[in-house]
Parts: structure tokens; sequence; C-alpha cells
């Protein structure tokens, strides 16, 4: 049977590589040459080698200590049995390079750079971006700081020993099993190094917290007014107070002066330079918008995030089995292959660790031990800040005196073309954002937390041999950048929480608008202390939980920023949680894939009560019926949900597009093709609107003559557009507009072609629910779920969104995300000895030896 199933996929892989020679390429931007990709030895028939995983296989290595064992189970993922640390990620390094190593080196040419040296020009503006915000500088400045650090040092030499394995695997690499994506694009893969390790490491803290609100707020505030900006966007948002990360717990209180303290930065000479530094950026953006390699990799701050991240455990109290229960669902593009990959990696006596890790790395990033689990989901802390100058020539005006900027060359390796010479120039709070500043009076540099030694492989690294809260504590304190809430159980019964992160305390103000450079204003004289971090040790709740909101009460001391999400997620997870008692692991998996919309229970009636005094036709009349007798289940089988989404995106966006027009505040940053981008006021405020203030002037349409809008109003008008909208897109049949025709999942592969591409899949949930996702056809979400079930981690769950191969010649190409979007897991094998795996998992056994 396995004979034939091994058959069966090879024989499909030929045919669809076959297919590839048809395709118009748009998405490598290249034409590959087809005679040397028709060879039978080194053309595309080599992606049969990676058909299936080799039994049997023996790989030798003088850097090993030890023998290796590693099982594959039939999802393909490696359970890894090893003496040391350091021989577990040689064959980890080994099996990545194997099984991702095309993903792992796009990976490290965005992170360094590299790209147009395999792609030509189209990629230049994304390398000079890279370099110029220093990713790949303090990727370096990290690395010589481990490497030279006595405390550190073991942590070097793991990355070593990774690179060893990936290397073992690069070295062995013809023409005749060249991974097929290398043969496409035309190159080889160069040897790792613990340095692109480390380059990914910075890029993806980068890409969790590199936003570029500030300028984008201060066109906001310049052009409404600051009392307005602070009206529409509060730091402390309506309804929330009660849905907070840390509950019922402060460390000092403090007043805000904020208002103030952003009138004394306003400055509107300044806006010109700001508007020049946002289209520099949205260029980039449209550079990223042509390679689908890194679009989804690379943040540029004018982009949304994609919809949430949850996770939470619930004491023993809650539980049935009176053991803690921790679960994490973070979000992320969704590609193929997905950033994930799962292995079990078992030390005895040292650790037995099971989770996911990214193609690149040794960490485990998310996961679970014999002692202890955590997840993760991003804080959103304001970690960035941007510093106007006043400028001259080559010399920018700093507390008194012009001062030259600090300028060092690099050189940019382009393909088919010279290589192009990048001078980077930065002031003493960090970079300046453009290359030209001819003709401008003002430059704008930017200063970022990740600007610094980056340690958070440190953290995970030590995970795994964490055995209890003072020591998964102890690894927190390396974890700088991103700030991400650790969400945290044990087999002691413990469960907490942590907004870990290094956040910086300015000297005056919040940091949401551009600081007077030149004045010496908003420097970072002290960071907030370790303890005095948001966190929480065994609520009396009995539950903790973050869905990216604000992390801290009313009270709190400092401030850590304003773009948190909105609380809805939060608020169904805590409201279902305070119910619960007896809680399962089943129970669990329904609450990751809950799809209630709160924010439709809270609005709909309102929308509706006004909804009845206007005068509808039957279609119209019928929608109505539809949404009255609504669950507020995001069902992809119902079409309440359809008449929900359209409704309210014509009803958020009459309520505020026509004020950004009437002001000319840019829309391109915040007006995508579902009007739902984040830097429109926070949707907790549109909620407050609508439930109390009916006649708030922002529901008055300014660019109407003689007429004054109110709530009812747009409610009537935004739901008759929706209609028409809908019966365009769907049809007049009102039962074919079902959720599923709207809201999809698609697949995509990281070169864009599509015949790597997966879906798109018809999903329940959406914007707000805790199964979230995108709007419209999507490509991001939940890419991970796991449920650690502390009281047998056997009963535990995990799922990706993808497989465990990058080659589509593998049945691990998408065997798991076949699961994944029917709503499915898998059970993790925890097994801590290869002997106890029982037979009919096993796919194949190899073995690594000195």
């Amino acid at each position: 049977m396995a004979r034939k199933r091994d058959a069966v996929f090879f024989t499909v892989s030929l045919v669809v590589l076959i297919m590839l020679l048809t395709v118009s390429y748009t998405g490598l931007l290249i034409s590959p040459p087809l005679v040397p990709l028709l060879d039978p030895i080194s053309g595309f028939w080599s992606e049969g080698a990676y058909s299936k995983i080799p039994n049997g296989l023996i790989v030798k290595d003088p850097s090993l200590s030890n023998k290796v064992i590693v099982v594959f189970d039939n999802y393909g993922i490696p359970h890894i049995y090893a003496s040391s640390l350091d021989d577990a990620f040689f064959a980890l390094g080994y099996i990545h390079a194997r099984e991702r190593l095309w993903q792992m080196d796009i990976f490290r040419r965005s992170a360094e750079g590299l790209l147009s040296e395999i792609l030509g020009e189209d990629a230049l503006p994304i390398d000079i971006f890279i370099r110029s915000i220093l990713i790949p500088y303090y990727a370096n400045v990290t690395l010589q700081y481990i490497k030279e650090n006595t405390t550190l040092r073991k942590y070097y030499d793991y990355l070593v020993s990774y690179s060893n394995g990936v290397n073992k695997f690069i070295s062995g690499l013809t023409a005749s099993n060249m991974p097929l994506m290398f043969k496409l694009l035309g190159y080889e893969p160069k040897l790792w190094k613990p340095f692109d390790t480390l380059a990914f490491a910075v890029l993806m803290s980068w890409d969790l917290t590199g936003v570029f609100d500030d300028l984008y707020f201060y066109e906001v505030a310049q052009k409404l007014g600051v009392d307005k900006f602070m009206e529409i966007f509060p730091i402390f948002r309506p309804y929330t107070e009660n849905y907070t990360i840390v509950q019922n717990q402060t460390f000092k209180s403090a007043d805000s002066t904020l208002v103030d303290k952003i009138k004394e930065s306003y400055d509107p000479s300044l806006l010109r330079a700001v508007e020049r530094t946002l289209n520099g950026l949205l260029n980039v953006r449209r550079a990223l918008d042509k390679l689908s390699f890194v679009s989804k990799l690379i943040r540029v701050g004018v982009e949304e995030r994609y919809a949430g991240s949850n996770n939470w455990a619930v004491s023993g109290e809650k539980t049935k089995s009176g053991k803690p229960i921790l679960c994490s669902d973070p979000h992320l593009a969704i590609n193929i292959p997905v950033y994930w990959y799962l292995a079990h990696i078992v030390v005895p006596g040292v650790t037995n660790m099971y989770g996911v890790t990214f193609p690149g790395t040794p960490a485990v990033i998310i996961g679970f031990n014999d002692y202890i689990a955590w997840g993760l989901t991003n804080t959103q802390a304001d970690v960035i800040d941007f510093y106007y100058y006043k400028i001259n020539g080559d010399k920018y005006y700093y507390k008194g005196e012009w001062r030259t900027f600090e300028e060092r060359t690099e050189i940019i390796p382009v393909k088919d073309g010279k290589p192009y010479e990048l001078k980077i120039r930065s002031t003493v709070h960090g970079p300046i954002l453009t290359e030209d500043i001819t003709g401008f009076n003002y430059t704008i540099a930017m200063k970022w937390i990740g600007h610094s030694v980056v340690t958070n492989l440190v953290t995970l690294l030590d995970m795994y041999t964490a055995k209890n809260y003072n020591d998964f504590v102890n690894a927190l304190k390396y974890w700088n950048v991103p700030a991400q809430n650790f969400a945290y159980a044990d087999a002691n019964g413990n469960i907490a929480i942590w907004s870990a992160g290094k956040y910086p305390i300015r000297d005056w103000g919040e940091g949401l608008f551009p600081y007077n450079g030149s004045e010496g204003e908003g420097e970072w004289d002290e960071y907030v202390p370790f303890w005095e971090i948001p966190h929480q040790l065994n609520p009396s709740s009995g539950f903790v939980v973050s869905a990216n909101q604000r992390p801290y009460p009313k009270g709190y001391k400092y401030f850590l920023g304003i773009e948190w999400d909105p609380y809805y997620r939060a608020r169904r997870i805590y409201d279902v949680l305070r119910q619960s008692e007896d809680v399962t692991v089943e129970d669990m998996q329904k609450l990751q894939l809950d799809y209630y919309n709160v924010l439709a229970s809270r609005l709909l009636p309102v929308l509706i009560s006004d909804l009845k005094k206007a005068e509808l036709d039957d279609v119209e009349r019928e929608a109505l019926n539809v949404l009255e007798g609504w669950n507020y289940e995001m069902d992809k089988n119902s079409v309440a949900p359809t008449i929900w989404y359209y409704w309210f995106i014509n009803y958020r966006e009459m309520i505020w597009r026509d004020e950004w027009i009437n002001k000319g505040i840019t829309l391109d940053y915040t007006w995508g093709h579902n009007s739902l981008n984040k830097y429109q006021p926070p949707l907790e405020y549109t909620e407050y609107i609508t439930r109390e203030v009916p006649n708030a002037t922002w529901f008055d349409n300014v660019t109407t003559k003689n007429i004054v809008e109110n709530r009812t109003t747009i409610a009537i008008l935004s739901f008759k557009k929706a209609i028409k909208q809908i019966s365009s897109d769907l049809g007049e049949n009102i039962n074919e507009w079902t959720w599923g025709k709207i809201n999809k999942l698609y697949v995509e592969h990281l070169s864009g072609l599509r015949e790597l591409s997966r879906g798109p899949y018809s999903l329940s949930g959406g914007l707000g629910t805790v199964n979230s996702w995108g709007t419209g056809e999507f490509h991001g979400g939940a890419g991970l779920r796991m449920i650690v079930d502390f009281s047998n981690k056997s009963n535990s769950k995990i799922i990706i969104a993808g497989g465990q191969s990058g080659h589509i010649t593998s049945p691990h190409y998408d065997d798991l995300l076949k699961i994944y979007v029917e709503g499915g897991y898998i059970t993790p094998l925890v097994q801590g000895d290869p002997a106890n795996i029982p037979s009919e998992y096993i796919e194949a056994r190899w073995e690594f030896s000195p």
C-alpha cells in the first residue's frame, strides 16, 4: 500500500511540474530556461527525490559527539532523540534544510538585504529599506555579543551546531537533487551561518513591531486637530477596562498629561517631511506587492496586521481533570510552506520538547516540555519613535550644534545589473528614512528598540530546559523585542501571563507623534523595570487571556502604546471562561474555533432599530428578517454574516471617510478593499458613538449641503448600499448569500505560482471572532493551534495550516492543511523513548552519527 501511495504521489508530482512549464511565472518575475529544466537528470524531474522521506538514511559527520536517532511519524514530524542539545540541533538543521531550504534561503535573503542578488532590480527597494533600518547590522551586533559573552557563548555554539546540520545537507546537493525553486530562479544556496539565523530573528522582531503609526497619526492630528484626534484614538478605549490582559493588579499609579504634551510637540512645518517619508514607505510596499516571496514577511508600516492572535491558560480549579490547560493560536501570514515546522526533541535528563520551530532556527517558538508550556501573542507595544531635525547639506541640528550625519556605505549585489551603492546615514537617534533629503528643511530618523542586541533566541533556547515558573521567568529576562504576551502553565498547577519585552521610558510625552530631535526631545532615558512589566501569576479568576488587547488596567505607571487590537476576541474568551467549569480539551478546541461575533451582538440591535424606521423594498426587508433571526455566529453556511459584513463595512466607512477626504488626510494608508485598516478610528469608538451618541457630529457627512445626518440616517443609507453590493456580487437570490462565498482562505505559495498554491477554502469565523481571519479573500490567520493538557500530555492537540514539507512532490506538502481547514487537530506523539512509538505511526527512521 505504501509503495502504491508513493508511486501515485510521484506520478502526480511529475504532471504538476510539467504544468509549471506553461505558466506565466508572474509570481517569479523571471522566465527560467526550459531546456535545462527538461533535462532528465538535473531538470524538474529531480524534485521526485523528495516525494517521500527515505527510510534507513544514515548521516555521518565529525562534528557530532554521539549517535542521534530520528523517527518520522506519518505526518512527517521528526522525533529527534539525542544525547546533547548540540547534536539534536545538528539533526534539526539537516531536517529543516531537506524539507524547507528554499524558504530558509528567502527568509535570510529578506533579512540581509540580498533579494536583488537573485531577483534583480525589482527587489532593490526592499533591500535598500531592510539595510536602511539596520536589520542585518544589528543581527551582526547580536552575533558578536553572544559570541564574546562568556555567559551566552553556549547559545552561539548551539547556532553553530544547527548551521553544521544545515550545511551537511547543502553540501550534498547536486544538479540531480537541487530543490525545485532554486532551479526555477537559477541559483544555488550558500552555506548557512549563525548570522543567518540571527538576521531572520531580527527581521521577525521587526515584522511584529515595525509600524510607522507616529507619522500617520501626526498627519491625522495635524489636519483634524489634536483634541479630535485624542477623542477618536483614545488611550483607554470605551468598554475595554474589564478585559485587559492583567486584571485587578496595578504597579504604581500615574496621571497622564498626554494631550498637553502632544500639543507641545505640534509643528505644522513638519507635515511635508512626514508625508514624503510615508510616500517613500508606500513605494517600498508597492515593490513588495510585486514579490509575493516577501510581501507577507517584511513590514513597512502601511499595511494592516493579520487579524489577531489568542492565547490563554486555565487553572486546575476550572478544569475537569484538576490540571491546567494551555491554549495558543498565533496569527501570521499563511503561505505554503507555512512559517511553522513541527518538531519533537528529546535529550534524556535535559528535555522532552514538542512544539513549532521556524525553519532557520533551532528554537521552539511555541510549545511544551514535561514541565512547562507557553504560547505567544503580540503585545503590539509602541517601541519605535521618530525624530525630526533641521538639516543643512550633510549636517543636522542637535542640541545647539550642527552635527555631521554618521555615514556607512554598503554594496547590494543586483542580478543582471551593476551593484548598488547604498549610503546609510544616521543621527544620534538612529537611521534616517529617506535617501535623498535635497530641498527639504527637515529629515526624519527612526529609533527602534531592535537597534540593540536582540537576545530572544536565548529565551526560547532556555525553554528547552525550563522546569518551573522561576526558570520560565529567568528566561524571559532575555526577551526584548518584539514584546510578546507569554501565556504559561506548568505541571505544578501554576498559570501565568507576562507581557515580556523591553519598553522605553521617554523623558516626556508618549511618542505618538515625531519628536523634535533637534531640541533633544523624547530621549529614552530608562526602560520599564522587569518586575514592573504587566504580569500575573495564578489570578483568582482561574484563567489568563491575551488577544492583542491592552495589557494593563488604568493606573498602571507606564505608557506602552495605543495600537492594541479591538477587544472583541478577548471579551468573548473572557466571557466563555468566566462561565465555564470542568473545562476539557474538547471545550478548548471549540473555543479556539469559536466564531461568535461580539461586535455584531453589540451593534446590530441598535442598527436594526434604526433600520425599522426606513422604507424597505422586498429584498431589503428579507435581509432584515434574516438579521433579526441571527445568533451572531459567523457560520460559513449562513447568510446573515454576509449581510452583517457588508453593512458594517459601509456603515463604518460612511461615518469616517468623508472626514478624511474633507481634511485631505491621505487615504492610501487607511482605506483598503475592505475599509478595516487599523489607522481608522478603533472599533470600540465606533461602537461607543453607535450605542451612546446617536447624534454625534461624526455621523454628519460633511460633503452634503443643508443635510445633517445622524446615526439613523447612516444606518439606513449604509444598509441599502450594502444590499445593492451583495446583489451585484452574489446575485438577487438571498439564499445564495452564504458567508463561505465571501470568507475564503487562499494559501499562496511563497513564489506566487498558482500551481503550487492551495485554496481558496471557505471558512467560518471572521473579523472580531476568536477564530479570526482577514476579510474577503484573505491570506493569514491562526497558522498554528495548540492545546496542552497537563493531566495527560498525550491528550494534547496541535495543528498547523500547511504541511511539514516544502516540496510539492511530498504527501506532507499539504496533508496537515487538509485537516486544518476542516477544523481538525492531530495528537502529538511525546514518547521519551523511540521504542515506545507505535509502529503504525512510523514512516521512516534515520540515524546521525560521528
